[in-house]
């Protein structure tokens, strides 16, 4: 079981987050290309509390300063899936 029903195994993760509705915030992709302040996703590693879930992702952890510069880097340059 994903949580979300989100799976992010090779193969599937990239048609599960970019371009798609986030369930905990409807009115943000998971990932918008081109977009990281829109993203859930770059919210959810950036920040906690209202309007971005009640934890910061990863759960139980936080990613490093450059880990999250190279995800908003993905996300400014379109979030391609390569």
């Amino acid at each position: 079981v994903h949580p979300a029903g989100l799976e992010l195994t090779p193969g599937v993760a990239y048609g599960n987050i970019v371009n798609v509705l986030s369930t905990e915030e409807p009115s943000l992709y998971r990932v918008e290309p081109g977009d990281p302040e829109n993203s859930y996703l770059y919210r959810k590693v950036r920040l906690s509390g209202p309007g971005n879930g009640t934890e910061r992702m990863p759960f139980g952890g936080q990613l490093s300063v450059d880990e999250i510069a190279t995800i908003r880097s993905w996300i400014e340059q379109g979030a391609k899936d390569n």
